[in-house]
């Protein structure tokens, strides 16, 4: 953290220096900050929305593998059954 002149104060962080009109506690971000931090939190979504669709897309995949018979021995009900193996359902 730095403080330059008339009170300002910048911040060094991995997304660039973010800077404020006074110190950080009290004071308010510049537009490039602000506009920095409205970048960030976009990009910080854009990854969790990728992330949290993963499973589901993985599913639709496995459910249109199956429906279409594209996966070995998915038309055998048995594959599926709860009891122990070769137990009829």
């Amino acid at each position: 953290m730095t403080t330059g002149q008339s009170g300002s104060q910048k911040i060094e962080t991995r997304i660039g220096t973010l800077e404020f009109t006074h110190d950080f506690a009290n004071g308010y971000p510049t537009d490039e900050t602000v506009e920095k931090l409205y970048d960030e939190r976009d990009f910080q979504r854009a990854c969790q929305a990728y992330l949290w669709s993963l499973p589901a897309v993985a599913f639709t995949t496995f459910q249109r593998g199956l429906t279409k018979g594209s996966v070995p021995g998915a038309d055998r009900s048995s594959q599926f059954c709860p009891t122990s193996p070769g137990a009829a359902c």
